[in-house]
């Protein structure tokens, strides 16, 4: 599945931008997972980091941002000195 995602992302087969890429990730959390790498054309024994992103983490980034959105405006209506309406506008802006 990592393989169609990075396919995807560059356009091209995963060995015409890697020599080595290894599937089963390093390392996994709740945005994305790692995943070692050697870049062609890049010197021997010289690995990368790949952080793959979950792919169902689009499908989620519209409800969580609703919630938010909700969560504040509740906050505000229950807490008259609640000053973090700004919030929501930062994560629509920054985490997709």
């Amino acid at each position: 599945m990592v393989r169609k995602i990075v396919e995807k992302e560059f356009g091209k087969p995963l060995e015409e931008v890697y020599d080595y890429f290894e599937e089963k990730p390093l390392a996994s959390a709740s945005l994305a997972q790692v995943h070692k790498a050697h870049i062609k054309g890049a010197p021997p024994g010289e690995f990368v980091a790949v952080k793959v992103q979950h792919q169902w983490i689009k499908e989620q980034v519209p409800g969580d941002l609703a919630l938010i959105q909700l969560a504040t405006d509740l906050a505000g209506m229950v807490f008259p000195d609640f000053r973090y309406g700004w919030l929501p506008h930062e994560f629509k802006t920054r985490l997709p």
